[in-house]
């Protein structure tokens, strides 16, 4: 490379770097979403531990929401460690990797088809498209910015292999796509994708045969099947769909028309949503004919453009690339998604880039038009991708805006409920959950949240009938079985409720497991077992030794039965894995009290209510301390 295009290149990727800064930055304003940034950071006790020895085995070792992504754990706890609870800190991260994937993206590009303007005008669109929005401005998609990232690296990576050769350049490949496959196994298709650039823009397949290619190949494809495995395992345990669910034909069908509806949202982005319904049977046969025609079509017509071979590769990686996520494996309720667009539509993209270039070259005017309508095409998306920013900026308005521009959405429905009702509007969360049953009457996590809100609103017989329907519909729903024991706890049934706490914890779903068994020790020491509360203090301990929440739950069953010394025993380790917690610095307060030591009782009395100044507990153990304190 010249030191002009150089210096060209190093221009066009700062320009992208900053603009690309600059667009998202509103992001930064956004909160955490009551919509799987609890499971991913907000209440998920081990992330909250930052970087401890026991949250890193953590993150290489679960399944937890249902993905093995061990590198996106360790970036959540980089996050918690540096910003603690503060969301604009983890929206930063998110942005900079965006920012960051834009100038991966053109350096790769560049590299492969020494094109520097083609490629930036590839990576700025990749860059500034509304459809990018979900997956930069939502903390729990951060996986998919950080796949890109390595997977993009690899691409420049292959770029330099297939140029210069080397095993230390192929071993940065396998690095990088391994780097890729654990952050989110969505770029299994990659191996697929470099078959493709060897046929064009990087020749190979010109001077080497394709079965060399292929074999060279072997390495990335025994990865990727080997995480497709590990994937298939976890997701079967949640959101995978059934076949009597969603039949094979319904699924094809599905998959075509959202291939186009990609298509036509990347021309025309508007009325994009966190979630599109799947249409299920109702699914009209005509539409998904005509979606699997219109494919066949477009396929049909690239191939036969044999001189323009990046129409067929541009083709090729977008269809290869979606396969993972495009619903024949269906996994939970959406139709489609926004995010899933984030690296197969550069396929799209570079196929229209290259295929202008040769157009508009060898005249100025033209070449000049070209680039006047790329400009002005990239500048109308900014005002379009701010305005989505906003709209993920909380979960309340992020769900209404689903229901404007969606129909029947049984899933938005649900979510808004859910946060309507944390707020105490339970009424018109009630109304939510009841529309979301009339839409789908199959959908149970809308008749959970129902017989919830009942039950909390003072009907506790109303919801347990409510509950008990929703658990005719999945029987094995942890969360149907723990509403209903709180349905149950409230008409002061102990034992039943207790049953259904069990069951609730049987079901085998990780997530607020914690909150599951204090409900279970409250309802056993109500019934008068102190005992038995203390043993699931001692069973959540056993099974979850790294959450700080069990140990201070464990720590108050022990002084409820005057064990002191042990109880303060445990408040110290729960302290110690999360020092904000401020229950465990109440329990603290309250075994040094007991033992005689007000003064150190004090302190953490105090302690607890800086860190929650609403702790009833606390404050009653601080008035009763301070007279016989020193």
């Amino acid at each position: 490379m010249t030191r002009g295009r150089l210096a060209l290149c190093c221009l066009l990727g700062g320009l992208l770097f900053a603009g690309t800064m600059w667009l998202f930055w509103p992001a930064l304003q956004g909160e955490f979403l009551h919509y799987d940034d609890d499971v991913y950071v907000t209440e998920n006790p081990i992330v909250q531990q930052g970087f401890t020895r026991e949250s890193v085995r953590w993150a290489f070792t679960t399944l937890h929401a249902v993905n093995w992504h061990p590198l996106t754990w360790l970036s959540h706890l980089l996050d918690v460690e540096l910003f603690g609870r503060s969301a604009w800190g983890h929206h930063l991260t998110s942005v900079l990797l965006h920012a960051l994937n834009a100038v991966l993206l053109f350096g790769a590009v560049s590299a492969m088809t020494r094109a520097p303007w083609p490629a930036f005008f590839v990576a700025a669109l990749f860059a500034v498209h509304p459809l990018r929005v979900e997956s930069v401005a939502w903390i729990s998609e951060r996986k998919d910015v950080l796949c890109a990232c390595f997977g993009f690296a690899a691409l420049w990576a292959y770029a330099s292999f297939a140029a210069r050769g080397g095993a230390l350049r192929y071993l940065a490949v396998l690095l990088l796509f391994a780097a890729s496959l654990l952050s989110k196994p969505m770029l299994v298709s990659l191996p697929l994708v470099l078959l493709l650039l060897d046929h064009w823009p990087l020749r190979r397949s010109e001077r080497t045969r394709w079965r060399r290619l292929i074999l060279e190949k072997m390495p990335l494809f025994a990865m990727a099947g080997a995480i497709s495995l590990v994937t298939l395992k976890a997701q079967s345990e949640g959101p995978l769909r059934s076949l009597e669910e969603v039949p094979l034909a319904l699924r094809v069908m599905n998959a075509a028309v959202a291939y186009v509806e990609y298509l036509a949202q990347t021309v025309h982005p508007v009325d994009l949503a966190v979630l599109y319904p799947h249409p299920g049977r109702s699914l009209p046969l005509w539409k998904g004919i005509a979606a699997l025609v219109a494919l066949a079509a477009v396929s049909v017509g690239v191939a036969r453009a044999r001189r323009q071979p990046c129409l067929v590769v541009g083709w090729l990686w977008y269809l290869f690339a979606l396969l993972p996520v495009i619903g024949i494996v269906q996994v939970g309720e959406q139709a489609h998604a926004d995010r899933y667009t984030y690296v197969p539509i550069v396929g799209i993209e570079l196929a229209v880039a290259f295929f202008v270039a040769p157009l508009v070259a060898g005249s100025k005017a033209r070449a000049a038009a070209a680039a006047l309508l790329a400009s002005a095409g990239v500048l109308l998306l900014a005002p379009m991708t701010r305005a989505q920013i906003d709209v993920w900026r909380s979960t309340e308005p992020l769900f209404e805006h689903a229901l404007a521009v969606t129909t029947d959405n049984a899933v938005a429905h649900t979510e808004l409920g859910v946060i309507v009702a944390s707020q105490g509007r339970v009424d018109e969360a009630r109304a939510h959950f009841e529309e979301a049953i009339r839409i789908d009457p199959t959908f149970s996590p809308a008749r959970s949240f129902l017989g919830k809100a009942l039950a909390l609103s003072g009907k506790p017989i109303d919801a347990e009938a409510v509950l008990r329907e929703a658990l005719k519909l999945d029987p094995k729903t942890p969360r149907g079985h723990q509403h209903l024991g709180v349905a149950l706890q409230l008409q002061r049934r102990w034992k039943e409720a207790a049953a259904e706490y069990r069951l609730a914890l049987e079901a085998g779903d990780a997530r607020g497991v914690e909150n599951v068994y204090e409900s279970l020790a409250a309802t056993l020491r109500l019934d008068g077992d102190v005992a038995g509360a203390r043993k699931a203090a001692e069973e959540l301990v056993l099974a979850h030794p790294e959450y700080a929440k069990g140990h201070g739950l464990l720590a108050r069953e022990l002084l409820a039965e005057g064990k002191a010394r042990e109880a303060l025993a445990q408040a110290d380790e729960a302290i110690r894995r999360q020092p904000r917690l401020a229950d465990a610095h109440f329990v603290r307060g309250a075994a040094l009290g007991t033992l005689g030591r007000f003064n150190e009782a004090v302190e953490s009395f105090r302690q607890a209510l800086s860190l929650d100044p609403r702790h009833e507990e606390a404050k009653e153990g601080l008035r009763r301390a301070l007279p016989r304190a020193r």
